[in-house]
């Protein structure tokens, strides 16, 4: 579970960064006009210090609003809200709920963004940690199922089973009211 766990957190980590970058990068496009004109002005021996001093504070105006965008945009992925998980999610996560939330999204950040390649590296490894998590599940159920199907029962008394089995069974149970 703490495999995906960290894997989520790297993969919206690396969302974040991700959406962070492309957002800064379009609100800058977005303002070619701005950058184009103070662009201009800067180096023009015409242009008087006002004019000057008024494109630099544009330039800053518009870095400020591209950081802005961007830092909007990183705290948009890094902080979605988890995806619902229905129980066949569950089930097939072995059981675990935490486990099926942080898969599902995984795959639902690696599904938006697919051009990214730091998404899909943090991600990288999710399937095997979901599959272990099926394993250790599977593990324990086969165990549980086990001992039900070869152990005796207090409530059906004339279920068969294996005595040997029972004998293992009651050397590690406690007595009702021991104290180890």
């Amino acid at each position: 579970m703490s495999g995906l766990k960290a894997g989520q957190a790297a993969t919206r980590l690396a969302a974040g960064q991700g959406a962070k970058k492309a957002a800064t990068s379009a609100a800058k496009n977005g303002m070619n006009k701005v950058y184009g004109q103070a662009g201009r002005t800067l180096p023009n021996k015409g242009a008087s210090k006002a004019q000057k001093r008024a494109a630099r504070e544009a330039i800053e105006q518009a870095d400020a609003l591209a950081a802005k965008a961007g830092e909007g945009a990183e705290k948009l992925a890094t902080k979605a809200p988890l995806p619902k998980v229905s129980k066949a999610d569950i089930l097939k996560a072995g059981g675990d709920k935490d486990a099926a939330a942080a898969y599902k999204d995984i795959v639902k950040t690696r599904a938006a963004y697919v051009e990214h390649s730091g998404v899909h590296a943090a991600s990288q490894g999710a399937e095997s940690y979901l599959r272990h998590s099926q394993q250790v599940f599977m593990a324990g159920q086969g165990t549980d199922l086990g001992g039900k199907a070869l152990g005796a029962s207090d409530t059906v008394t004339d279920k068969p089973y294996l005595e040997p089995f029972q004998d293992y069974k009651n050397e590690y149970t406690a007595e009702v009211g021991s104290t180890w």
